[in-house]
């Protein structure tokens, strides 16, 4: 999986413009936006996967906690409490190692999706940027 610092490294690489080739740099406005797209629809994808994967997860940590797992999961990993309330088996799915890793992971994505969020903002108006320097251009030419 991507991580924030290639994200970071990526778009710093494709933020600059280069003021004498303003025509290209127009030109690949939808490459890149096309690029950090594709991106981000990855991740909205992993990230609904995961979400499926955490629920499946949390279901068999509640039937475990609950004493309703099968013997030879106990056998396994052993879990001597009976945990009787709905607050007790709560609290040991939501703290239990494999439920916590899974949740960090959703948050992390989460992080990449709000970056790509505004690496798209920033494309967004980068033709814009790109005729307020044809413009800036001109006008210090004397061509206005």
């Amino acid at each position: 999986m991507l991580t924030h610092d290639e994200l970071l490294k990526m778009w710093e690489e494709d933020a600059g413009i280069d003021k004498t080739a303003l025509d290209s740099a127009s030109v690949d406005v939808p490459k890149l936006h096309h690029k950090y797209l594709s991106i981000l629809m990855d991740l909205k994808a992993k990230k609904i996967a995961i979400f499926h994967k955490l629920d499946a997860l949390k279901k068999d940590k509640e039937l475990y906690y609950s004493g309703q797992a099968t013997a030879a999961e106990y056998k396994e990993k052993p879990f001597d409490l009976k945990l009787k309330t709905k607050s007790g088996i709560d609290k040991h799915v939501n703290t239990d190692p494999e439920v916590v890793a899974l949740e960090q992971r959703i948050e992390y994505i989460n992080i990449l999706l709000e970056g790509l969020n505004h690496i798209l903002e920033q494309i967004k108006w980068r033709n814009q940027s790109i005729k307020n320097a044809i413009d800036w251009a001109r006008f210090t030419s004397g061509s206005l």
